[in-house]
């Protein structure tokens, strides 16, 4: 993507990529506005349930003044309430506010925007702008500015009925959360649980992110989610460090992790996935996977490296 940097008059710095880019400014707009979260999935085959949106303002004018705040939504979709008025008592206040966003019953696969909007006490409409402070002794205060929106990635996803799936957090993840969001019926797994509890009740376990140098139960216990595997149930174990203190030992069958890590783990965005047996079940049940659902894959340092997957 192409982007440019230029040195503007009044101390002004600015970087723009596309059309709505990032700016770095010495002065901040009127309100900062921020949208929890900034970021969701939608299973469209489970429209039913509102998306709710909290807003959080903040003043960077002086005195006492009411901004008007209402999101712009896609076609068809619908916010509720259609605006609330935000009063300030002085410069540097905090508002916070809440929305629930419908999508409606009809979405197509793709990603949608919904973007804040704020109307000034003078009557004009703005675009809603997202504020970070950053301030260094030898670069002064500057402000970087960003459009406050929410991404929403929509896509259809078929979920078999009285499934449970238990998730092992680690801190460092929020599968959990968007599992629950799509419409799978996921269960957190406590210490005690994984300990003594029914691991057969859980048609599925994942363990989070680097789970067994955070959840010491894990490691302790490995025999169970072992046998947990060979009377039946599928085990997931996602991305993990060295310092982590999971070895190949933990896993059911022997595996090799290549070294060093560097070495052999994928940093190419561009890089071409292979799915070397397409037509393995657990690519075409429930949802069939083709190449395509590779395309736009984001590498993040923090996930790169070798994973174990036992399904």
């Amino acid at each position: 993507m192409a982007s440019h940097a230029t040195w503007r008059k009044r101390r002004r710095f600015t970087w723009s990529a596309a059309n709505q880019g990032p700016t770095y400014n010495y002065r901040a707009p009127a309100y900062s506005l921020t949208l929890t979260p900034s970021a969701v999935v939608r299973n469209t085959l489970h429209t039913e349930q509102p998306i709710p949106v909290k807003v959080t303002l903040k003043q960077y004018r002086p005195g006492s003044t009411t901004a008007k705040v209402s999101l712009v939504v896609p076609e068809g979709w619908m916010a509720e309430p259609e605006c609330i008025d935000v009063p300030f008592a002085f410069r540097g206040e905090t508002r916070t506010i809440a929305f629930t966003v419908q999508t409606g019953p009809q979405v197509e696969n793709g990603k949608y925007e919904v973007f804040a909007q704020v109307t000034r006490p003078d009557g004009a409409a703005e675009s809603a702008r997202d504020v970070q402070v950053i301030e260094y002794p030898h670069v002064g205060r500057t402000y970087f500015i960003r459009p406050t929106k929410l991404t929403v990635q929509a896509f259809n996803l078929a979920i078999p009925e009285n499934r449970r799936i238990g998730y092992v957090a680690s801190g460092f993840d929020s599968m959990d959360k968007y599992l629950r969001a799509v419409g799978v019926h996921c269960l957190n797994l406590d210490a005690d649980e994984i300990q003594s509890g029914d691991l057969s009740r859980y048609d599925t376990i994942v363990l989070g992110i680097r789970a067994y140098g955070f959840r010491r139960e894990l490691i302790e216990n490995n025999h169970r989610l072992l046998q947990y595997v060979e009377n039946g149930g599928n085990l997931v174990v996602q991305y993990h460090k060295p310092e982590d203190k999971w070895k190949p030992s933990l896993a059911p069958y022997p595996i090799f992790i290549g070294e060093s890590l560097i070495d052999w783990r994928v940093t190419n965005e561009q890089s071409d996935v292979r799915m070397l047996a397409p037509e393995h079940p657990m690519f075409c049940e429930p949802n069939r996977i083709t190449q395509a659902d590779w395309d736009g894959w984001v590498h993040t340092i923090l996930r790169a490296g070798a994973a174990n997957t036992r399904s």
